[in-house]
């Protein structure tokens, strides 16, 4: 089973630097994220799809949600109530005051996990569940549109423990446009607004997060359930033991990839070293694609290419 760590020590090998600590081992260890995810977003790879299916709760003249916070690209989506799948409609196309039923787009990214829809405004207020983040060596900056004028504000707001801290404006609704946090914090941060809805909560290691938002095409009349699968976002590959969404042993080409990356960066990738390198790539990639994207069982069906449908 390969790790960061051990991509990063191999990777070390063969530039003869095994050991090194200093500014070659954090080139090597960029190039391997870069590859990472470089690699991970050529093709949908089934090894990234969410485990079990995700829910919205569709909620009657509302037409924009959020979606999971590990979102990458749509599998489908699926409305459970009207036993109906919807279908994406691209965003090139989107045209205002259109209604199409069973239609949709994905529209921007949130910074939240919702946005606080109440039309007079509303105020954020943060809290820690640890009474150790406390002082102004950490907080929370949000950026968002204030109501009255619709100018748009940047406010830092500084914890104080587990006691709840309100923000001095108000902001309009689904006007959240950045929200992170910096310094060391000991525990989550939870973020919630005065008309009762949590907005984000963020784990201890998490400055910020980013939902991807979907825009229905209709009007929604009823209450609706619509249940969607995904394929989710690479693992960053932020600590050493962290383990590559690219299943052993097909994970060793990131070794190959990280080379060719370094090579060029340090204008060291000669024909020769770009002919070993390319071939081990190559045989590493048609392997992969094999094994997960044309099937793996005896009796596994040949991909097939349709035509794309004009609408």
């Amino acid at each position: 089973m390969d790790t960061r760590k051990s991509l990063e020590d191999e990777v070390l090998g063969w530039l003869d630097e095994s050991g090194d600590t200093s500014t070659t081992q954090a080139n090597v260890r960029a190039a391997i994220k870069q590859a990472h995810i470089a690699r991970l977003t050529q093709f949908d790879w089934p090894f990234l799809t969410w485990a079990e299916p995700k829910t919205l709760s569709i909620t009657p003249g509302r037409r924009l949600y959020t979606l999971h916070s590990e979102y990458w690209k749509p599998l489908y989506f699926r409305s459970i109530t009207r036993e109906r799948t919807l279908r994406e409609k691209p965003f090139e196309k989107y045209q205002p005051g259109q209604d199409e039923q069973d239609r949709f787009v994905l529209w921007n990214r949130s910074p939240v996990a919702r946005q606080t829809e109440y039309p007079g405004g509303a105020t954020l207020t943060i809290v820690s569940l640890s009474a150790l983040d406390t002082g102004a060596s950490r907080g929370v900056r949000i950026r968002f549109e204030e109501p009255s004028y619709g100018s748009v504000v940047t406010e830092t707001i500084v914890p104080n423990g587990t006691t709840p801290v309100q923000a001095t404006h108000l902001f309009s609704p689904g006007g959240i446009l950045q929200l992170s946090k910096f310094g060391v914090w000991s525990g989550a941060l939870i973020v919630t607004s005065s008309v009762g809805v949590t907005n984000i909560v963020l784990e201890p290691e998490e400055n910020a997060k980013s939902y991807q938002q979907i825009r229905l095409l209709y009007e929604p009349t009823e209450a609706e359930t619509i249940e969607y699968l995904f394929f989710r976002s690479p693992n960053p590959l932020n600590y050493p033991e962290d383990v590559p969404d690219i299943p052993y042993p097909h994970s060793g080409i990131l070794v190959w990839d990280a080379l060719k990356l370094l090579y060029a960066y340090d204008g060291q990738l000669d024909s020769a070293r770009l002919a070993v390198i390319q071939d081990n790539i190559d045989r590493m990639d048609t392997a992969m694609r094999q094994s997960f994207i044309e099937g793996q069982s005896l009796l596994a069906e040949t991909p097939e290419i349709h035509d794309i449908e004009e609408d």
